[in-house]
């Protein structure tokens, strides 16, 4: 199984220490999966990431630990965002009635070979095209 880990995982699994129900799930099913390379992300999910840690999260992480942990996530997999990928987001948009960057993940975990994409963005149990939505918190 090769599951895709959305920004909002791995925010709870590597910076978010605000509820820690959230952070012991996030961060060990981040630890299992890796371990397994069985896990891949896209560059949107490293980008959000950098985004919340660097404005969200600055006071409670230091620089060097944001470039720490944004140099262990550029070791998982990551799917690469292509003007296709794009367009094919742009299409399920519409198709589905869901954000453009929701349809973006959706894409990259489809191109990326993904069965399971674990977020909480989306309806926990939608699949879309054989890709299982799962939201690890319910």
């Amino acid at each position: 199984m090769t599951a895709f880990l959305d920004a909002n995982i791995v925010i709870d699994a590597f910076a978010d220490f605000a509820d820690p129900r959230k952070h012991s799930i996030a961060r060990d099913l981040a630890q299992s999966l890796s371990a397994d390379g069985e896990c891949i992300v896209s560059p949107q999910v490293l980008k959000e990431f950098a985004n919340v840690c660097t404005r969200r999260l600055r006071g409670q992480l230091s620089e060097e630990v944001i470039l720490q942990l944004l140099r262990q996530l550029s070791r998982i997999p990551s799917v690469e965002t292509t003007a296709t990928l794009i367009l094919a987001a742009v299409r399920r948009h519409f198709a589905n009635r869901i954000s453009f960057y929701d349809a973006l993940i959706i894409e990259a975990a489809i191109a990326g070979g993904a069965d399971v994409l674990y977020t909480e963005d989306l309806q926990h149990g939608q699949v879309f095209d054989g890709l299982r939505i799962v939201n690890p918190f319910l």
